[in-house]
């Protein structure tokens, strides 16, 4: 079905300084950099899996854990699916790269779910 998982797109980390993650990752733990959007985003190949920084949403609050993200084709037509099936689903947003919606598990944890924007 089109509205089916196809894959982790990646697992990221928020962070407080990009500058300094960014060197901590390809610098210290070697991972190849992919892609980085200034200070917003970095993303790291790890062995066939993407581990990416994101910039904190509050940088003086705790950062959460670890977020893991959820590539489909069409992310509205996943969330409809989604929200039928009982889960609770934040309205689709825009972002620089992706449109995307949150979900949360069980005992609270923070998933997003994403398609990429098309290319223009």
């Amino acid at each position: 079905m089109s509205d089916d998982i196809k894959k982790v797109g990646n697992v990221f980390q928020e962070v407080r300084d990009m500058e300094r993650a960014v060197t901590f990752y390809r610098d210290v733990l070697r991972l190849p950099l992919k892609f980085q959007d200034g200070d917003r985003w970095a993303a790291f190949d790890a062995g066939g899996t993407t581990v990416a920084l994101a910039a904190a949403e509050d940088p003086w609050g705790p950062l959460p854990g670890t977020t893991l993200s959820f590539k489909v084709d069409d992310v509205d037509e996943w969330a409809r699916g989604a929200a039928e099936r009982g889960m609770e689903v934040s309205e689709p947003e825009d972002g620089p790269h992706e449109r995307k919606v949150t979900v949360t598990d069980p005992d609270g944890h923070r998933m997003v779910v994403y398609s990429a924007l098309p290319q223009s």
